[in-house]
């Protein structure tokens, strides 16, 4: 067989084709979100079940709840014995380790919500109107986010990660 040459052909990464810059460090926070919204959807649920529900290796999954649990978002219960193979530990979010408020301005109303992670109300506030005035509604917002912020201790309030705002568009156009 002379002159014959062996070729290595070499498959393209599908990322690269796709342009997408995936970092790993993008890929663990998705996982993270994954076990954090599974537990919050299925409390008590163990390792080896959100290993199943998730897709995910357990290894990963325990490396997550490592990270979560250092991070405080999610508690460890206690052990669960007296079952078939390795006893279960189930986790729960940790409903004081974040919360957030929501704001919904509408045509004929403005609604705010202080939520923490595990979704349980804390304060909220709403006010009907005619149709909106901006020149005095985003003073009154920020009203209402310092009012409903105060509901929190000092140690809450720093772990308040974010204001949301949701408004239709054109809210603004009566400002003279």
């Amino acid at each position: 067989m002379s002159g014959a040459r062996a070729e290595v052909i070499e498959k393209p990464n599908i990322l690269e084709l796709a342009g997408v810059g995936v970092q790993p460090s993008g890929v663990r926070l998705t996982n993270q979100r994954v076990i954090l919204t599974l537990i919050s959807n299925n409390p008590g649920s163990s390792a080896a079940e959100l290993s199943r529900l998730s897709k995910l290796a357990p290894q990963t999954v325990a490396a997550i709840l490592d990270d979560l649990d250092k991070a405080g978002l999610v508690k460890a219960g206690q052990v669960l014995r007296g079952r078939r193979g390795q006893p279960a530990t189930p986790y729960f979010v940790n409903p004081e380790a974040a919360y957030t408020i929501g704001i919904e301005v509408g045509w004929q109303h403005v609604e705010a919500r202080l939520v923490n992670i595990g979704g349980a109300v804390l304060g909220e506030y709403r006010r009907d109107y005619a149709y909106p005035d901006a020149r005095t509604l985003f003073t009154e917002l920020g009203q209402v986010v310092r009012q409903l912020q105060s509901k929190l201790s000092v140690a809450e309030q720093e772990r308040l990660l974010c204001v949301g705002v949701a408004a239709p568009n054109g809210i603004d156009r009566n400002i003279s």
